[in-house]
């Protein structure tokens, strides 16, 4: 990850070419440690307009439900992160000229 942490990634679901799905456990640094025991990142692919849709889901489990209020603005910035990596990747797609 971008601030050091190294995270193993478990593949729960693997259907090429529609699904990806994994699991991380542990590895979150602190503060996000005391909140956050695990993710899990779900990666889905449908045909739409001549391309591929992707849809990127994570879910959080927390260390306990008193996590949740300080937990939620959290997630809202880490959807915005998911975004970034979705757009990166159009970007990466559209302006890549074919091999």
């Amino acid at each position: 990850m971008t601030d050091g942490t190294v995270l193993e990634e478990v593949i729960l679901a693997y259907d090429p070419p529609a699904k990806h799905r994994y699991r991380w456990e542990g590895g979150a640094k602190f503060p996000f440690s005391m909140l956050i025991r695990s993710g899990t990142g779900t990666w889905e692919f449908t045909e739409a307009e001549g391309g591929t849709q992707i849809v990127w889901s994570y879910t959080f489990g927390l260390t306990s439900p008193l996590a949740y209020p300080l937990a939620w603005p959290i997630a809202l910035l880490f959807r915005g992160w998911l975004q970034q990596g979705l757009d990166a990747i159009r970007t990466e797609i559209l302006c890549t000229p074919p091999s």
